[in-house]
């Protein structure tokens, strides 16, 4: 079983754009699942690495 997710709100589109995306793995198989999967860790982990890096910037730049 997953963990719970955070409340969160989404907005319209995007929970449009869930569903589809719900719709669209429906046919792919386990391994393109399980490289998707990797991929969307490696660009959450870079997204995390882009968000430290500009804070870290604004604060040594406000010192």
């Amino acid at each position: 079983m997953l963990p719970e997710l955070p409340d969160f709100s989404l907005s319209y589109e995007q929970q449009f754009d869930l569903q589809k995306y719900k719709q669209l793995i429906k046919d792919i198989s386990r391994p393109d699942l399980e490289e998707l999967m990797i991929q969307v860790m490696r660009l959450q982990m870079a997204h995390e690495n882009l968000a430290k890096g500009m804070i870290k910037n604004c604060v040594s730049t406000n010192h």
